[in-house]
């Protein structure tokens, strides 16, 4: 699934198509992650996409009336085509009074595409916690809201309610980068861990969206690009890390955890 980086550069890639104006819309498949409005052509059809942001691992295109939230599931992906290029498995279609095409393929369907009166009432939305790459995300902020937690690490760095943005492979690249065991609690990190954290989230996440995010599966920008941030992994997808020593892998979660027994003190 795009993490933060990935979704960023998207949005990133998205800025040209602000102030197109929406000619009709074309709906191929209706049964993504959250079955597509039956009347989403006639709500966004006439209207101008003003700009495109993110919030955590969403996508908000903001209109003059209202906004499209989307995210892109596991495999979901926005491209923008100069024109109509047939693919089985294309579900939305956008096409623009200038003549150019937006299309959403998704091969698994896990993503979604739904129009909002207001992008904050949206369900995935309302609910999430802080920004990692604003000012508000301090080690004072991950330290107070850890004390009680019981959960390990890695589950509460990806709860989107605490810190957004966060998956499987930046959080096991933070704790290795942190000297951090997968195994130990939330509630134990001391402040020194909690400041580092925060310092090395900034730098790894702004350090991946410089090099167009992680391509390790489907995920392509919208001028279909991959990104390079791969290349710097530690121990994600490793059997060595990068300083030669064995990597372990076990399942947290229901998720693949990739750690250094000696970097990150483990049992």
């Amino acid at each position: 699934m795009p993490e933060l980086p990935e979704v960023q550069c998207v949005v990133n890639s998205l800025a040209t198509i602000a102030n197109k104006k929406i000619k009709n819309v074309e709906v191929y498949d209706n049964r993504l992650r959250e079955p597509i409005q039956p009347n989403l052509k006639s709500l966004l059809s006439g209207r101008t996409i003003k700009n495109v942001e993110r919030r955590a691992k969403c996508i908000i295109f903001n209109l003059d009336k209202g906004a499209i939230v989307a995210h892109l599931g596991m495999t979901g992906k926005f491209l923008i085509q100069p024109e109509k290029i047939a693919d089985k498995f294309n579900r939305v279609c956008i096409e623009f009074e200038d003549g150019s095409y937006l299309m959403y393929n998704d091969i698994r369907k896990f993503g979604f595409i739904t129009y909002e009166n207001t992008p904050t009432d949206n369900k995935f939305i309302k609910n999430l916690g802080i920004e990692p790459l604003t000012d508000a995300f301090t080690g004072d902020y991950l330290y107070n809201i850890s004390r009680n937690v019981k959960k390990n690490i890695k589950q509460f760095l990806l709860d989107q309610t605490y810190v957004v943005g966060l998956g499987n492979i930046y959080v096991i690249e933070l704790m290795y980068i942190c000297g951090i065991s997968p195994y130990s609690k939330a509630m134990d990190l001391t402040k020194k861990q909690s400041d580092r954290l925060v310092k090395e989230t900034k730098d790894i996440l702004n350090k991946s969206i410089e090099v167009g995010g992680s391509s390790i599966s489907d995920y392509r920008d919208a001028f279909d690009k991959e990104g390079s941030f791969q290349d710097n992994f530690h121990v994600y997808g490793k059997k060595i890390d990068s300083v030669g020593h064995p990597v372990t892998r076990i399942k947290q979660g229901g998720r693949g955890t990739y750690y250094c027994p000696i970097c990150q003190n483990c049992p």
